[in-house]
Formats: C-alpha cells, sequence, structure tokens
C-alpha cells in the first residue's frame, strides 16, 4: 500500500516548483508519489517533469486553468486513485524545511491511530523577513476543545503544514480566502482528531501570488466568504465568531 500522496497544485513559478521537488526527494521516508496539477498558460513545467524522468510523479496540465482550489482538489481527488494511507498538500511556494519532516508526521500518525490529522510548525518566508510560526499548547488545547474559532484567524497555518489520513475529503470548491479555514473546521467538526508537533517543519512561501492579490483587491469576495463560512459552520453559538463576522462587515462597509 502506497504510503502517502503528495499533492501539488502548481501554476507557473517553475523554479519554485524544482525547490519543492528537490526538497521531497531528499526526504528519508521515499514511499510517496507526488500528484501534480498544473494550471499553467504554457508548457514550461510539464516539458521539464518529462525531461526529469521521474517515476514518482504523476502530472497532469489542466486543458483550463481551475483556479487554485479547484486545482488542489483535482490533485487531492488524483490521489484517491492510487489508495494511500496518507494524503500531503503541499504548495509549490512551500518546502520542506528537512529531510526526515515527512518521516517525523507520518510517524506520528502511525503511533498514534485514533488522530486523522497532524499539523506542524512552519517558518513563513516574506519578501523583507521571516517569521518561525508553532501554535503553543494552550492555542491547541483551546482548538481541540472548540474548532470553531479557526474562525477568527487561521492560527494552524497554510495547508503544507497538513498531513491527513485518506479519509476522501477535499477543500470547498466555493472559497478561495477561506478555504483553508473551512477545511480544517469542517474535518474536525466530524469529529476527526488532530495531533500537532511543535517543530518547525515545512517552510511557507508568501510571495505577493496573484491569488492573494486578488482577495485584498475584492474585499466583497472576502465578506461573502465569511458569510459563506458563518453559515455552513453554524458557528452562531460562538459569540468570539459572531463579533470577528461583525467586524468584517464593518470594514467593508466604511
Amino acid at each position: 500500500m502506497l504510503k502517502v500522496a503528495i499533492c501539488i497544485p502548481c501554476f507557473e513559478k517553475i523554479d519554485l516548483l524544482r525547490n519543492l521537488l528537490e526538497s521531497i526527494k531528499k526526504q528519508t521516508c521515499q514511499d510517496y508519489l507526488v500528484i501534480l496539477s498544473d494550471d499553467s498558460g504554457d508548457d514550461a513545467i510539464q516539458n521539464w517533469i518529462a525531461l526529469s524522468g521521474d517515476d514518482k510523479i504523476i502530472y497532469h496540465h489542466n486543458e483550463h486553468a481551475l483556479g487554485a482550489t479547484e486545482n488542489t482538489i483535482s490533485a487531492i481527488q488524483t490521489a484517491f486513485e492510487y489508495a494511500p494511507a496518507y494524503i500531503k498538500i503541499m504548495h509549490h511556494d512551500d518546502y520542506f524545511e528537512q529531510s526526515d519532516a515527512l518521516e517525523l508526521m507520518i510517524n506520528f500518525l502511525d503511533c498514534n491511530p485514533d488522530l486523522d490529522l497532524l499539523f506542524c510548525g512552519c517558518r513563513d518566508v516574506f519578501s523583507d523577513r521571516e517569521v518561525a510560526h508553532v501554535c503553543t499548547p494552550k492555542e491547541i488545547s483551546e482548538l481541540q476543545k472548540d474548532c470553531s474559532l479557526l474562525y477568527l484567524g487561521n492560527s494552524l497555518g497554510a495547508p503544507s503544514v497538513l498531513l491527513y489520513r485518506n479519509i476522501r475529503e477535499v477543500p470547498d470548491k466555493n472559497l478561495v480566502w477561506l478555504v483553508d479555514i473551512e477545511f480544517y473546521i469542517r474535518l474536525l467538526a466530524q469529529k476527526h482528531k488532530f495531533g500537532y508537533l511543535d517543530q518547525v517543519l515545512v517552510t511557507i512561501g508568501h510571495d505577493g501570488n496573484q491569488m492573494t492579490d486578488y482577495c485584498q483587491e475584492h474585499p466583497q469576495l472576502v465578506l461573502r466568504e465569511y458569510l459563506y463560512l458563518f453559515r455552513k459552520l453554524h458557528v452562531l453559538h460562538n459569540k468570539k465568531c459572531l463579533m470577528q463576522l461583525l467586524h468584517v462587515v464593518k470594514n467593508q462597509i466604511l
């Protein structure tokens, strides 16, 4: 049985993808397949993958660009076909911090069969600074008690910090800005327990990508997603979540 499928939704920026794939090749755990779903408008990545001859890469170039969320879904759904024990999402501008990162995450879940999800610490890299992000035990304890607190902000981090069992779940295609938060809350609300490794195992790149810029330039999209998430996840019982929604509404009106 395949141990892990590493799902990479990519869009151009071939140098960043090369960096990620090099970090995967260096992993001490080699029982993996890379599922690469390509939204690029040219054949640069496709040609490079073909020349690499790497038989651990399953590559698909989308005929029409799917967009960030549906491209991720496409990669995960392809992974289901290979029946891996675990699913690992990696965005193409992220990479593993150390060679045993994947093995550490897999071993943690192997040793804790009651857990379905595992998050880890990360290093956020911006154009002008780097910041280590590791949740405190208090933050993890509070989230384990009430996962809807993620509605207030994604304290766990980007999807590249997540490894989860093949529970055949995918992100919500209706979301872009809050897609990660919705995915985490939905899985946890379904009683999928999570663990946390307080080690920096993944680097998260923040290069001012087009999706971030687009969302920041379209605040009403952000407001719609908060309203959608608020209704879908039934967080009305949480007064902090209600205040967060009101804060977002106020910011979009003023």
